[in-house]
């Protein structure tokens, strides 16, 4: 029998009830799905006409949005960008054209035409171009862009006259600028609140010394500064002189200096930037065996970074990393690179010895994957007193290619150019393999010949080598799985056999356990006795 009051009412459809739910939602929840799905594609404003033909809702939400129509993208063919120009209203605008992506949508010279009536409503922009002349760019030197936070122009190849941007006016909410290949007269304040700035220089037009620190000049609340491309030696003022006195960059942190030539080291003794903490230096610096090369980068660096010896005075640990045509030396926050593209390993003996003396700790680091035990030996020879206490060899994404001549190479003693015997490296205390292709075994030898040698007659006798951090084989997946064993007691039984099996963690915590722990985080490990 029914219960009283039963109805018998046709039950909605799964499909009837999605689609009232997607009808029934709240506008600005609606708007903010309908931004985050047009941001997602590439064409996000043929993506938003595209979710315009849903329903007369969404249709309604699209056209009288003006946030959906604030990025403004070489993906969208022009109609599309002329629409947004239109629907965005006072909306800040995001504008980015790559020639080498967009140009088969629409060509630049129709989309820089809809976009620089605009200008004052930008607030990041990246123009990235081919070639151009200044009549594609004019809309540049006349708007003024009152709103605009981050800005890009690059172009490969540009054909015109040197021109100033914004008609002069100052863009007071920029603060990151990167320009390159492009004739910019840079006058007065106009860039005084500019935080970041990238210049890239024409290696047919390259800007002056003189050019480089009137920029400099005018833009004294930079935290960071990248130039890339030669100096060229004439003066802008014909005199041949360059104005007198130090530019004061207090709030600079990161230097980046990238030429051909030489120069790049006069923009360093031009400038003072007391909190620097990273200079990185890419030059044709010559031949660092030259005494008067080598005093002169020497003399520009430590003047540059004067906390460098304060630092080592006070028994900071340096760390010196080998990489490809680069030289990298730091110390406490203090940190530079060198780079150099046949003279790598001369460049970082020049810093060991400049930088260091022989009570200073030091971290050996070789990411170089063509570095091999004859650049370690001209490095850090057994005749050059410099304590080298840990050696990392590799990286997850790099292997030394000679990693294991490497390993020989500190498993016995040399006989020095003073006809003394020495091992080399005496201070290693720690030892890291980080490849993929870690050679565990080829390590634990070179600790078990270094551990032999200890009662050995060798004048300069190795220390003990207390850590091995290296990449578990066949899971060099995850960073997680890297292990850690450190050397308690006695090395030579320790390592009397080399294999290393699965056990269970070890209790023994006093310095006489001749257990090896293995700190991970899935397994233990211990050396078989």
């Amino acid at each position: 029998m029914e219960s009283v009051g039963a109805t018998d009412q046709p039950r909605p459809s799964p499909a009837r009830l999605t689609w009232s739910g997607i009808q029934d939602l709240p506008t600005e929840l609606l708007i903010t799905v309908i931004s985050l799905a047009s941001e997602m594609a590439r064409d996000n404003l043929t993506h938003a006409q595209r979710l315009s033909t849903v329903c007369s809702q969404w249709r309604a939400v699209v056209e009288e949005t003006p946030e959906i129509w604030t990025q403004i993208t070489g993906y969208d063919p022009p109609e599309a960008v002329n629409k947004a120009m239109e629907k965005s209203r006072d909306m800040s605008l995001d504008i980015r054209y790559r020639t080498k992506s967009h140009y088969k949508i629409q060509g630049p010279k129709a989309f820089l035409q809809a976009v620089f009536p605009h200008i004052h409503r930008w607030r990041r922009a990246e123009i990235v171009l081919t070639s151009c002349t200044y009549d594609e760019l004019q809309g540049l030197a006349v708007g003024t862009a009152p709103r605009l936070e981050s800005f890009t122009l690059s172009v490969s190849g540009y054909y015109g006259q040197p021109f100033t941007l914004f008609g002069g006016v100052a863009p007071g909410s920029l603060r990151e600028f990167h320009v390159r290949r492009v004739s910019l007269l840079w006058g007065g304040e106009q860039f005084s609140n500019l935080k970041k700035l990238w210049i890239g220089a024409d290696r047919y037009w390259p800007l002056s010394l003189q050019s480089v620190l009137l920029i400099l000049r005018a833009t004294l609340r930079l935290e960071e500064f990248t130039y890339r491309g030669d100096l060229s030696q004439t003066f802008d003022d014909g005199n041949g002189t360059i104005s007198r006195g130090f530019i004061l960059l207090p709030e600079m942190k990161c230097l980046e200096l990238c030429s051909g030539s030489p120069g790049v080291l006069e923009i360093l003794k031009y400038i003072r930037a007391p909190a620097c903490l990273n200079v990185s230096l890419n030059a044709t610096l010559g031949d660092f065996v030259d005494p008067k090369i080598s005093a002169q980068v020497y003399g520009t660096i430590i003047q540059f970074l004067p906390r460098i010896t304060a630092l080592v005075e006070q028994g900071n640990r340096v760390q010196i990393k080998a990489m490809p045509q680069a030289a990298h030396f730091s110390i406490s926050t203090v940190a530079f690179d060198l780079y150099h593209p046949t003279q790598t390993t001369k460049v970082l003996k020049w810093m060991v010895e400049n930088f260091a003396d022989e009570t200073t700790e030091m971290d050996l680091t070789i990411e170089d994957p063509a570095f091999s035990e004859e650049n370690l030996d001209l490095l850090i020879p057994p005749t050059l007193h410099r304590r080298i206490s840990t050696l990392s060899i590799g990286n997850l994404w790099e292997t030394i290619h000679r990693a294991g001549s490497i390993l020989q190479y500190l498993s016995s003693p040399k006989l020095g150019s003073d006809g003394q015997v020495r091992w080399p490296l005496p201070h290693l205390r720690e030892v890291a393999d980080l490849s993929h292709s870690c050679d565990l075994l080829g390590i634990l030898r070179m600790l078990q010949a270094r551990a032999e040698a200890i009662d050995s007659p060798a004048v300069v006798k190795p220390l003990k080598v207390s850590k091995l951090l290296g990449e578990q084989p066949n899971q060099t997946h995850n960073a997680s799985d890297t292990l850690e064993l450190h050397f308690v007691r006695a090395v030579p039984a320790l390592l009397s056999k080399s294999q290393v099996t699965p056990s269970k963690p070890s209790t023994a915590t006093g310095p006489e356990s001749d257990a090896v722990r293995h700190i991970s985080t899935d397994t233990q490990a211990r050396l078989n006795l």
